[in-house]
C-alpha cells in the first residue's frame, strides 16, 4: 500500500467529505477498489502510508481540515480497518512517519494550517517517570513559555500604539499586512446542519456574521 502494488496503478484518495478510497488506474479505465467512509465528514488533506503499528503491510494515515488524524491498518486483500485516531482541533495540510525524537519508536509528524508542527507516538499507558532528559524538556518548555509572554506583551504594546497612533490621524501611516484565510461553509450529514470553519494564522479576537433574509416570491 502507498506504492502502487504490483502493478503500480493503486491510488489512494480522499474526498472533501471524508471518504476514503483505492483506485485501479487502468490503461482505458479506472475500476475503484473500495471506497470507505472515515470517522467524520471533515475533506481529507493528506494521505501517506507507513508500518505504524509494526504489521506485515504499512498502514494508512490519513490528516483532515477539521483536525482530525485517523490510522487505518491494511490487510493481504488491501482492504483498511480503523485502528484509532487523534484531534489537534486544526487543519492538518501534512503528515509525515518515522524515527525523529527517538530511535527505538515510530512518530506521526503532523503539520497544521497555522503552521504547527508536533510528533505522535503510541500510547505507553501507565505515565512514566521523569527521567533526567524529561526534566531538561520541562526546563525548555518553560523557557518558550517565557519567551511567548514576552512576544504577547510586545505584541500588546504595538496594538496600544497602533491604536494610539490612528486616533491621532494626521499624516502618520501604518501597514497592515495581509493575511490568507482559510475558510469553508459545508453541509454536515453527519449534524444535519452546515458548519463555516475560519482559520488564520494569527489568533481571531471576534467575529461578525451578518444574516441576510430573503423574500419568498
Amino acid at each position: 500500500m502507498g506504492d502502487g502494488g504490483h502493478t503500480k496503478q493503486l491510488v489512494l484518495y480522499g474526498t472533501r467529505t471524508g471518504r476514503l478510497g483505492l483506485i485501479d488506474l487502468k490503461p482505458k479505465q479506472g475500476d475503484i477498489r473500495w471506497e470507505i467512509s472515515t470517522k467524520s465528514t471533515g475533506a481529507i488533506t493528506a494521505i501517506t502510508c507507513y508500518p505504524f503499528t509494526n504489521s506485515e503491510h504499512p498502514d494508512i494515515l490519513i490528516g483532515k481540515d477539521d483536525g482530525i488524524l485517523e490510522v487505518y491498518a491494511v490487510d493481504s486483500e488491501d482492504n483498511c480497518t480503523f485502528v484509532g485516531s487523534y484531534n489537534c482541533d486544526e487543519s492538518i495540510t501534512g503528515i509525515g512517519c518515522g524515527r525523529i525524537t527517538s530511535e527505538e519508536e515510530d512518530e506521526i509528524i503532523v503539520c497544521t494550517y497555522t503552521g504547527w508542527l508536533f510528533a505522535l507516538a503510541p500510547s505507553k499507558g501507565a505515565a512514566a517517570e521523569i527521567t533526567p532528559q524529561a526534566a531538561n524538556v520541562n526546563v525548555k518548555v518553560q523557557q518558550l513559555r517565557n519567551e511567548i509572554e514576552e512576544l504577547e506583551t510586545k505584541l500588546n504594546e504595538e496594538r496600544t500604539r497602533y491604536g494610539e497612533m490612528t486616533k491621532k490621524g494626521g499624516n502618520q501611516s501604518a501597514y497592515i499586512p495581509s493575511f490568507q484565510i482559510h475558510d469553508s461553509f459545508e453541509f454536515s450529514p453527519q449534524h444535519n446542519a452546515y458548519s463555516l470553519t475560519i482559520e488564520l494564522v494569527l489568533p481571531i479576537d471576534f467575529i461578525i456574521v451578518q444574516v441576510i433574509k430573503v423574500a419568498a416570491n
